[in-house]
């Protein structure tokens, strides 16, 4: 049986990071353009200011025709700055490449949340929007 070295694939790209909640985001990436094997897993890696690293895998169980992936990352702070990497690893885990880091800042929570008025069909609910101005629509 002829034994196969792999090395680490290319590095994955990070594509975007989008914040969904003040609790979390959704990163999503670009697989590498070379494997360099069989096929690679991934690890999504944060980091908060006052933060130690924090990292979900994530295996790619799909036919491999994808391209693009995403994960969201739960279980964040408010109002809070996190670096976010996606790390790919080799079949056996032992070779491995970075994408760039990019930041990020969580949602903040709304503020002067109220409950208004209730009736058997409709619930009127009012709060203070936070001040960044890119999550109205």
């Amino acid at each position: 049986m002829e034994h196969q070295q792999f090395s680490a694939p290319m590095p994955p790209k990070l594509l975007r990071l989008e914040r969904l909640t003040p609790k979390s985001i959704r990163v999503i990436w670009q697989k590498p353009e070379k494997l360099n094997g069989e096929s690679v897993w991934y690890e999504v890696c944060r980091r908060g200011s006052n933060d130690k690293l924090h990292g979900e895998k994530w295996f790619d169980r799909r036919d491999g025709n994808e391209t693009e992936f995403h994960l969201t990352l739960n279980d964040l702070l408010p109002s809070s700055n996190y670096s976010v990497w996606v790390r790919a690893f080799s079949k056996k885990g032992d070779a491995l490449s970075e994408s760039e880091k990019k930041s990020i800042v969580t949602l903040a929570n709304p503020s002067n949340l109220a409950l208004e008025k209730i009736t058997p069909h409709n619930i009127t609910v009012s709060w203070v929007a936070p001040n960044d101005s890119s999550i109205l629509r």
